[in-house]
């Protein structure tokens, strides 16, 4: 049985006029260009978004997973505090003249320190260093409940709703991952 969301879509068709700088947090890196196994790709996506019902990756075939983590369009942050993953983004192209922001989120033990503001303003610069006419982001309610009010306070606005379904993981994708996953959460 699905999981009923409101999808809200969201555009920004300016770059905002000033970016927050690093906060003082020891260790903290944000890495670029990382490069990603599979498996990895996947297992940072479900840590970020395990809780949102973020399943669409875990169902993305191999050579699918290999062509995003390669696609030299894309761009991908990795938030780092001590060495360890600690949330990401993902920018892709959308059509000629839109940049999309594919995956924004923290870490479980990242969340709650203001790392969230930082991380969605480095995706914004990296975004609009792509000269677009707009960044676009979509965010539903079954995303952490500060999403929406962080990208209307960066400066995106709503261009519109619509009603969708998420399924979550079977019993089957579960066991098919490539590493562990909690039955639990994805119920």
């Amino acid at each position: 049985m699905g999981l009923r969301t409101l999808v809200t879509f969201l555009e920004m068709t300016q770059p905002p006029c000033s970016y927050r700088k690093k906060p003082p947090l020891p260790d903290l890196k944000l890495d670029f260009g990382y490069p990603l196994s599979p498996d990895a790709y996947v297992r940072l996506v479900d840590g970020v978004g395990r809780a949102f019902h973020w399943v669409d990756t875990l169902r993305l075939p191999r050579s699918a997973l290999h062509s995003r983590i390669d696609d030299p369009d894309r761009t991908m942050g990795i938030v780092k505090i001590d060495c360890y993953p600690a949330g990401l983004f993902e920018i892709a192209p959308v059509g000629a003249d839109e940049i999309e922001i594919v995956y924004l989120g923290l870490m479980p033990h990242a969340t709650g320190s203001g790392l969230g503001k930082w991380l969605l303003d480095s995706a914004l610069q990296a975004a609009w260093t792509k000269r677009p006419r707009s960044v676009v982001v979509r965010t539903c309610t079954l995303d952490h409940p500060a999403a929406l009010p962080l990208y209307l306070k960066a400066g995106f606005r709503a261009v519109g709703q619509q009603w969708d379904t998420v399924e979550p993981l079977t019993s089957a994708e579960i066991r098919a991952c490539p590493f562990p996953l909690n039955d639990e959460q994805n119920r």
